[in-house]
């Protein structure tokens, strides 16, 4: 592998790390991968990757309630091409093809096969994969792919390159299997960071009206036209809550003597994926938000929710260690608190767009 193919990753040219891969989901940061190495230190990632921060709570038919985002989508201001292939052996072709025409490859597949990840699970049923982790692909040779992820993703079979740390290598042969049955790569379409600029400005605002709209959203039934995360893990006669309506659900459960609405995140993932997203996602806002305002209320008003937030991640996951995964009154003053904060926070960023 040519180093000089990647020369940026987690880090800063002042060996520091990078904060913005503190934030965003793993499609973001990989888009961010690709143009910051396209770029250099000029690019300002706060251009592209504002999302709709609306919280979602799901309530499924057994009880248990998922707390979830409102779907990402690819920021259409980035011009992609997108390839997909299913039950394919040429798959792993596409992506060559694409690295040997000087691309970097976002590529979705059927990772729970890949012994490289903490959720590996080679029991795997294919047949019910969807697009959900991304890794970025950044060369090959004849024998390996190389690639990059997050490490906090990653287990002891992760070989690294000893050129350039952040950089992985994995033999083509393990790759070849599960690309042959699903696969789903990205990569950036040729441009310049002048016409990309450009192409944002009349788009920056939208998440945040789209924030402000899903905030008040009325609830509905789980599908894939719901809008929200969670579609891999949850079947279509559960309820969709959004934004302030979420929250009070939540209230409501936790008044139920019988305890009986569990928290259904912590079946499927690590502590620290808790409410994640939606805390990075108002991280980045207060970020970009930094660069058209001075008003110390706004911005003070995001730092509460996030901290809002972190405090209800951390007590639901302390709670989990003490064998309690349900919702009761104790959680109440928490989630009161973060709806006080969040219809504070909707009323200024209307107030904002407005003045703007």
């Amino acid at each position: 592998m040519n180093n000089d193919f990647f020369r940026n990753s987690y880090y800063t040219l002042n060996g520091n790390r990078d904060p913005f891969f503190d934030h965003p989901n793993c499609f973001s940061k990989n888009l961010y991968l690709v143009l910051k190495n396209r770029f250099h230190e000029s690019f300002d990632p706060y251009h592209f990757f504002v999302e709709d921060i609306t919280q979602v709570a799901i309530l499924k038919a057994d009880n248990r309630i998922l707390f979830e985002d409102v779907t990402y989508s690819q920021p259409d201001n980035i011009p992609c091409n997108r390839y997909e292939l299913h039950s394919d052996s040429k798959a792993s072709s596409l992506v060559t093809d694409l690295l040997d025409d000087g691309c970097m490859v976002l590529v979705h597949s059927v990772f729970e096969k890949l012994p490289i990840f903490t959720f590996y699970d080679p029991g795997f049923d294919s047949d019910k994969w969807t697009p959900a982790h991304v890794i970025l692909i950044v060369g090959h040779d004849n024998d390996y792919f190389y690639y990059v992820d997050e490490p906090r993703l990653l287990n002891h079979h992760h070989k690294v390159c000893l050129e350039n740390g952040d950089v992985g290598y994995i033999e083509k042969k393990v790759m070849e299997s599960i690309f042959s049955e699903h696969i789903v790569c990205h990569t950036i379409k040729p441009t310049d960071l002048e016409t990309l600029i450009e192409s944002r400005k009349s788009k920056e605002f939208a998440p945040i009206q789209a924030s402000i709209a899903n905030y008040n959203k009325s609830s509905c039934i789980f599908n894939e036209q719901a809008g929200c995360t969670g579609l891999d893990r949850l079947e279509n006669n559960a309820i969709v809550y959004f934004g302030r309506e979420a929250i009070q659900k939540t209230i409501q459960l936790c008044l139920d003597p019988t305890h009986t609405y569990a928290i259904e995140n912590f079946s499927f993932w690590s502590d620290q994926d808790l409410l994640r997203r939606g805390i990075g996602r108002r991280k980045i806002l207060k970020d970009s938000l930094l660069r058209y305002t001075h008003d110390s209320e706004i911005i003070e008003n995001i730092d509460q929710s996030i901290f809002s937030w972190l405090n209800i991640r951390n007590n639901l996951i302390k709670r989990k260690y003490k064998k309690k995964t349900d919702l009761d009154v104790d959680m109440i003053p928490y989630f009161e608190a973060a709806l006080q904060l969040e219809d504070r926070l909707q009323d200024n960023l209307s107030l904002l767009l407005s003045s703007l």
